[in-house]
């Protein structure tokens, strides 16, 4: 039995402490210890931790949900809960593996940029496909881990994972190198090529409304990073695409104006 299913870690988390700044801080690292569990299996042991997890966090049981394995019930509690705290940190740059949430969040639902599929892991590993498609999903693996420096760049975007055997991460990269609008974003390794290098500008620098948000702007096509179709769901293509702004008609629906999908929320967890 793992240290994350014995009984007295599971007392011990639904004790938990009383203020909303302990809770906070307790929220992560329970949050942390539970994706771990997780990680390694989808066991019965691991929705008995998310329960007790998030009585702690929350101060009540959430529904039974047999085989949530991307937990999205507790998600959102922590979510809302990292968030407001995000709120309060200095917006000086940053540099660490985060997961990216699109600030298009139809019916309150939270996505997040990925790789379709997950991590391939083994006894040696994770790695993926070279080329494997860049997707936005709900709360899941960790292949929605991504390093960054933000505001920052041209530099790399890098996975958690990548080449199995020297442990390096992998690279948010365009499809084929293309310059288009509409090009897939896929996973492939990193190269000295500025199709591989991206800007990372505050929204705020922008002018646009997503307060703590960000846009990936591609160096080679100077394009940026959206949603196909420009609302996130589980499996959507991200792609590149003109930045669009009030002062240019580069989209429709609306026109002359900033579309949510194009960008995309830090949450370190």
């Amino acid at each position: 039995m793992s240290s994350l299913e014995g009984g007295s870690v599971l007392r011990h988390t639904v004790l938990g402490p009383s203020s909303d700044v302990a809770r906070l801080s307790y929220c992560l690292a329970c949050f942390r210890k539970l994706r771990l569990l997780c990680t390694r299996a989808a066991s019965i042991s691991c929705r008995q931790y998310r329960r007790a997890c998030y009585a702690a966090t929350v101060g009540q049981q959430p529904p039974l949900t047999l085989g949530d394995d991307h937990m999205n019930t507790f998600a959102r509690i922590a979510l809302g809960l990292l968030i407001t705290g995000a709120s309060l940190a200095s917006p000086k740059a940053a540099s660490a593996f985060v997961r990216w949430q699109n600030a298009s969040t139809p019916n309150n639902n939270l996505f997040f940029m990925g790789v379709s599929g997950g991590p391939l892991c083994g006894g040696h590993g994770c790695s993926y496909n070279s080329g494997t498609q860049i997707i936005t999903y709900q709360f899941g693996q960790n292949d929605q881990e991504w390093n960054a420096t933000f505001p920052g760049g041209p530099e790399h975007i890098v996975n958690m994972f990548g080449d199995i055997v020297s442990g390096t991460g992998w690279c948010l990269h365009v499809s084929g190198g293309s310059l288009s609008n509409g090009a897939n974003l896929v996973i492939s390794p990193c190269t000295s090529s500025s199709i591989d290098n991206w800007t990372i500008q505050s929204a705020q620098s922008l002018g646009a409304p997503w307060s703590g948000c960000f846009a990936f702007i591609n160096q080679a096509s100077g394009k940026a990073m959206a949603v196909q179709g420009g609302v996130p769901f589980n499996g959507a293509h991200v792609i590149q695409y003109d930045l669009c702004r009030p002062d240019n008609n580069a989209c429709g629906n609306p026109s002359h104006a900033f579309h949510a999908d194009q960008f995309w929320c830090p949450l370190n967890i």
